[in-house]
């Protein structure tokens, strides 16, 4: 699961050895494949992924195929066929500022060398592939346990423009899309420097629609649509507050302003400045009407969204 979870990683199964298992020291680790049989201790060669590695999220959104490899190495007959290896692969989002992010993908007694690590949560970041084996035959010491780990990592590749347009028109929120031309300074990206996900340096707000309050969950992080949507429940219940502050000054079943604009786009004007964090309207007791709030911040925003991506009011 990728929920916040406390603590580190789970201990990796080192299986029924005989004895103690014996960690092997980096220099043996980084023995070349060609090491002759028997002339020091077997080691355990992760041939993929290759250190370093990135793969990447893909705009669908899909999270991507990690094939590993591993065989023994310093034994003879090759034992790897036969072998039960223990794996885990674990991602740990380490740029998350308002959430913990880490999940851990376990392979358990995979026989043979190659494992296809299920990766069916959205998360990247930093990567660790741990493999565990022992052998009991074929060498002096039987039950002996070796260990490897190679460090990848996962980033995110952005969606199409049309396709996040059309995600927020079939959540019937058409002005999701404009909240998100907005708030990405119209690049409308969800990953940007280092294909990470897009974050607030001040506030920690992430991705297309700069989710902040109530924070972002994992998924929110990394998958583009998830994001969205929290934009939109976020604009739902904003519109449902501006239907009630200005429900207290409904007059003759009517809104009205010095704009002369109708309810719905009087609501609309409202509901666009909470998602900002203010208030549009402000009553004008004398004149029993609405008009724009000249302490707001609302000239600014609502000029932007006007001029730059498209806003249109009557």
């Amino acid at each position: 699961m990728t929920d916040p979870v406390p603590g580190g990683d789970a201990a990796l199964a080192d299986g029924t050895a005989a004895k103690a298992p014996q960690v092997l020291a980096p220099a043996a680790l980084a023995q070349p494949a060609a090491a002759t049989p028997n002339a020091s201790d077997p080691v355990i060669v992760i041939d993929r992924p290759k250190p370093g590695e990135t793969f990447f999220i893909g705009p669908e959104p899909a999270m991507p195929a990690i094939p590993c490899d591993a065989r023994i190495v310093g034994v003879k007959p090759d034992p790897t066929p036969t072998t039960r290896f223990q794996w885990t692969l674990t991602i740990d989002d380490t740029t998350a500022r308002l959430v913990h992010c880490r999940t851990t993908t376990p392979g358990t007694d995979v026989v043979g060398g190659h494992w296809d690590p299920p990766l069916t949560d959205f998360l990247g970041g930093e990567v660790t592939i741990r493999v565990t084996a022992t052998i009991f035959s074929g060498i002096p010491v039987p039950g002996f346990t070796m260990h490897n780990e190679v460090k990848v990592r996962i980033r995110g590749k952005n969606p199409a423009k049309a396709d996040i347009r059309a995600l927020c028109l079939s959540e019937q929120e058409p002005d999701a899309f404009l909240i998100a031309a907005h708030e990405t300074g119209g690049t409308l990206q969800q990953f940007a420097q280092e294909d990470l996900p897009l974050l607030n340096a001040g506030s920690g707000a992430t991705g297309l629609m700069q989710l902040l309050v109530p924070p972002p969950t994992c998924a929110q992080r990394w998958d583009w649509r998830e994001n969205v949507k929290g934009g939109v429940k976020l604009l739902k219940g904003h519109r449902s507050i501006a239907r009630g502050l200005l429900g207290q000054h409904r007059t003759n079943g009517k809104f009205p302003n010095t704009e002369g604009l109708d309810d719905a786009q009087v609501v609309r004007l409202e509901t666009l400045m909470l998602y900002a964090g203010g208030r549009y309207w402000e009553w004008d007791e004398k004149n029993s009407q609405f008009f724009p709030n000249p302490r707001g911040n609302n000239k600014n925003f609502i000029d932007e969204l006007k001029n730059k991506f498209g806003l249109k009011i009557p």
